[in-house]
């Protein structure tokens, strides 16, 4: 037997606050949905295979970023999309970045948003991936390229990622 639900909102046990509304056109907005959205804003100088400095958050709703350790823990386990770019000021063969544990193990070494060379004096890997993520576990955004462990400059402004919980 088929019934019909008739509400415009959905409120977590024993809150007063929206976790989901739907509007008479059928439209669906999820408030408390976990996002962050991170930037460099210092232009640091770092050495490859090393972590993103995401020292900037935008923006931030459940995720928690740590703008000293570029680390981040999210508050709900389930599946998350990240969507960014990686910017360095130098000419490089190969760049890439991924989702990697605290202890800089990725989470799915065949998932790397990669970049193949630049003709000027930079290099961008930019792109998305999906990763399974763990409730109060940290993690880190991770990254090399072919320059053999050289020093290298990360663009200010245009190294940034979203991340948001999809489900």
């Amino acid at each position: 037997m088929a019934s019909i639900l008739n509400v415009d909102k959905i409120r977590a046990t024993g809150s007063t606050t929206d976790g989901l509304t739907v509007n008479s056109s059928g439209q669906v907005a999820q408030p408390a949905l976990p996002f962050a959205m991170v930037t460099n804003t210092s232009g640091a100088t770092v050495t490859p295979q090393t972590t993103v400095p995401f020292n900037n958050v935008i923006s931030s709703r459940g995720i928690s970023w740590d703008t000293s350790a570029y680390t981040f823990t999210v508050p709900v386990t389930g599946i998350y999309s990240f969507s960014g770019a990686l910017r360095v000021q130098a000419t490089r063969d190969f760049l890439w970045w991924g989702v990697a544990d605290n202890s800089g193990n990725h989470l799915q070494t065949q998932k790397l948003v990669l970049a193949h060379g630049s003709s000027g004096n930079f290099t961008t890997a930019s792109g998305s991936i999906l990763a399974s993520l763990t409730a109060a576990t940290n993690y880190k955004i991770i990254f090399n390229d072919s320059g053999g462990g050289s020093s290298v400059a990360i663009t200010v402004n245009q190294t940034w990622m979203d991340v948001h919980l999809v489900g």
